[in-house]
């Protein structure tokens, strides 16, 4: 049965992070490893804010790679089509993440900046021609760092959205051409990180996540989400939110197709029990 780890993230990140990992029995990194650590800075946000990863994760990820002995670790991200591109570099620098980088010694990465792997005719609902950064090919391991979000055209943005990110800038907004769900579960076909880790730890999510709990139960400092597979994940991540995953086009699209597991039923999820975490989050639309 497919493992996903739920983990309580409050004062220490790494040791919540590790505990994550420790809870599928996993072991994403091993000795000499080049790894890409793909988080979601989609824009120069506030890191509280719930729609970055926080740099606080990505430097806890960043730490345990190294301490597994990792040759080389990158931090990597193409932002969204709709930042002007005089801002990109801003989703690095406005958020923290270059002094993190800068913090471990590390390498960050625009993707929009280097070399792209050009693919031909994948699919009825992918562009005919689109490209994807060279990074997640050469790299030996991909840890994708998602945020637990809602979005108004896939209704959440989790592991398999956050992928959308290695597609080359002109690209993202012609994978919206057909069905952006489908095309999102045709690119992880192509793009498998090796492990997927989704942050609730923002401060404007750790409030929702408090709603949670009974009156009597103490409130979350935040969780952390983790898995290999990457439907199975985003599964928990739709149950967190009180959304059904059988309703999330990705989701259901990629149990279909192969990808991963889409029911909760057949997912051992290990660690904080999901019953007691689950808060509703109103969709765009509802919001609107």
């Amino acid at each position: 049965m497919v493992k996903v780890s739920i983990a309580k993230a409050e004062d220490d990140l790494y040791a919540a992070l590790t505990e994550a990992i420790d809870g599928i029995n996993e072991r994403p990194v091993a000795r000499g490893d080049y790894v890409l650590i793909k988080p979601n800075l989609v824009e120069p946000r506030d890191p509280g804010s719930g729609a970055i990863t926080t740099p606080g994760l990505i430097e806890a990820v960043a730490r345990y790679c190294l301490d597994q002995g990792a040759a080389k670790v990158v931090i990597g991200e193409g932002p969204s089509y709709y930042q002007p591109e005089s801002r990109l570099r801003e989703c690095f620098t406005e958020t923290g993440v270059k002094k993190v980088a800068e913090r471990l010694g590390i390498d960050w990465v625009l993707f929009d900046e280097h070399g792209y792997r050009t693919f031909r005719d994948i699919s009825d609902y992918t562009p005919k021609k689109f490209r994807i950064t060279d990074f997640v090919f050469n790299c030996d391991k991909l840890i994708n760092l998602p945020v637990l979000k809602t979005h108004y055209l896939t209704k959440v943005t989790l592991a398999m959205k956050n992928l959308k990110g290695c597609l080359k800038r002109e690209n993202k907004p012609r994978f919206h051409d057909r069905d952006l769900s489908r095309a999102v579960v045709e690119l992880c076909k192509i793009v498998k990180p090796t492990i997927n880790i989704i942050d609730c730890t923002a401060k404007e999510i750790v409030r929702q996540l408090g709603t949670g709990y009974s009156k009597e139960e103490k409130g979350t400092g935040g969780l952390l989400v983790a898995g290999r597979d990457i439907v199975a994940v985003d599964a928990v991540g739709c149950a967190l939110m009180g959304i059904d995953p059988v309703q999330v086009p990705t989701v259901s699209h990629g149990g279909e197709a192969g990808l991963g597991e889409n029911e909760l039923a057949r997912i051992d999820i290990v660690g904080e029990e999901l019953r007691r975490l689950k808060f509703k989050v109103k969709l765009p639309q509802e919001e609107l």
